[in-house]
This record gives structure tokens, C-alpha cells and sequence, in this order.
């Protein structure tokens, strides 16, 4: 991994007896003025959050182009119910920026990108932006075959019952991104595949309009014929990584 630097397992909270850990793949070149960091989350129906499979899928390709990449867990519904999981996220950010000091840069940004559940999480993470007293703005957003509509996941046998056992409208609303999209929401990427099984690309197509609705930049990428999986692909996790090079190229740098 040339001009890579990586430190793994790296323990950023520890709660109830479990750790909430990362890996940093940092790719920031010597030349570079600015610093990018990503935070990638991965799914699992919220019964396992195992992120190391997003190594060599995600965080090695972008951080070869300059990009600094977190991949991280965050606490399943076995260990915490909503909204836990975007508390974590929090701490995530809240860390981050406390070991600030490994990195020389000033400018640094932060994007949220996340595969099915993690892209649930991902896509709600920028509620995080109006707390008043939270952590560096989230400046972008990325999501891949994100779980959209929660209230049809949890009702699933296969799908942890993530907001409890018996989640009130109420709850099921504010777990919902589609609930939080207005002209503030940050720069978006979705990505989804045409023929997923477990996450229709429906709801994704949902959340574009209501993206563009409210004007924000959003980018698109229906891979035809693709299920859930798409990105286990070397030829489509290549595809993604380039997309998501281009995505912050555009709204981001």
C-alpha cells in the first residue's frame, strides 16, 4: 500500500463492555493543501456492523487518490436501539476532530458514506450539523443501497428491530431520511442497483426527487441488473470509488 499510512483497531469509545473501533487508511499526499476525511460505514440488517471488508472494497482505492478514510462500527441493535447508532456516529466525529493533531492540515472536510444500513445511517448522519454545539459540518454524504424506508426494513424477520421492539409513528418518522431533507441537507451520492432484492432502488429514487425538490447537489448511479452485493464486485467497487473521486471533485474540493 505506497503512500498509504494505516493504523487499525484503533478503540474510540467503550461502552458497555464494548468497543467501538476503526481503522484509518490516511492517502494524503505531501502537496496537498486540504485535507478529505471519509468516514465509511458498512451494513449488516443492524445484526453485525463488521467494516473490514470496506478496506480493500473502499478505504485503500480512495486513499491511493489523497483521501483520508475511517471505516468504522457503530453499535447493532443487540447493543443499542435509534438513535444510538448516530450517537456513535457523533463520537466518531467528536474524536476525529480531538486527535486532530496527526494531521497538518487546517482545512479538513468530512463526508458520511455508508452501504445499506450503514447508508441509512450515512443519510441521517446530517442531523448531526444542527446540533449546536456538535462537531465539524458534515459536507457531504454518500449513499450505497441505503435503507431508505426504515418502517418497511424493521418490519422484516432478516432486519434487527433497530428502533425497538414496538416503535411508535413518531419514531419510525424521525428515523427516516426522507423526513430530514431540506435546502441545507449536504451534497449527495446515491448509488443502488436495479435488481436489489432486499433494499428496492424504489426508495432510493424517492429521495433523489425529494433531493432535487429542495435544490440540493445530488448525483445518481442505477447500475443495471446489479442485486445487494453489487459492490463485493472488483470491477463495480472500482466503479464506485472512481464515482465517489468525481462526486467530491464536484461539490466537495
Amino acid at each position: 500500500m505506497k503512500n498509504i499510512s494505516v493504523s487499525q483497531n484503533i478503540t474510540v469509545k467503550r461502552q458497555s463492555g464494548i468497543d467501538l473501533s476503526i481503522d484509518i487508511y490516511d492517502g494524503v499526499y505531501p502537496t496537498a493543501d486540504s485535507e478529505i476525511n471519509i468516514l465509511l460505514l458498512p451494513g449488516g440488517s443492524w445484526l453485525t456492523a463488521n467494516y473490514k471488508p470496506l478496506a480493500e472494497r473502499f478505504a485503500i482505492p480512495l486513499a491511493t487518490l489523497g483521501y483520508r478514510c475511517i471505516t468504522a462500527q457503530y453499535s447493532v441493535a443487540t447493543e443499542a436501539i435509534w438513535p444510538g447508532q448516530i450517537q456513535d456516529v457523533q463520537d466518531l466525529l467528536e474524536w476525529l476532530e480531538k486527535t486532530a493533531e496527526i494531521s497538518k492540515f487546517k482545512d479538513k472536510r468530512t463526508l458520511i458514506a455508508g452501504k445499506s444500513a450503514g447508508g441509512h445511517l450515512a443519510l441521517m448522519s446530517p442531523i448531526i450539523n444542527e446540533l449546536a454545539e456538535g462537531p465539524s459540518r458534515i459536507e457531504g454524504v454518500i449513499g450505497i443501497a441505503p435503507v431508505i424506508n426504515i418502517g418497511s426494513a424493521i418490519a422484516r424477520d432478516d432486519i434487527a428491530k433497530i428502533l425497538g421492539p414496538e416503535p411508535s409513528d413518531q419514531t419510525i418518522l424521525d428515523a427516516s431520511p426522507l423526513e430530514h431533507i431540506t435546502p441545507d441537507y449536504p451534497p449527495t451520492l446515491l448509488i443502488h442497483g436495479t435488481d436489489d432484492d432486499r433494499v428496492h432502488h424504489a426508495s432510493t429514487l424517492e429521495l433523489y426527487r425529494r433531493l432535487e425538490e429542495c435544490d440540493v447537489p445530488t448525483d445518481l448511479l442505477l447500475l443495471a441488473g446489479k442485486g445487494h452485493s453489487f459492490d463485493s464486485e472488483p470491477d463495480i467497487s472500482k466503479l464506485i470509488v472512481s464515482v465517489i473521486d468525481l462526486f467530491i471533485n464536484r461539490y466537495i474540493c
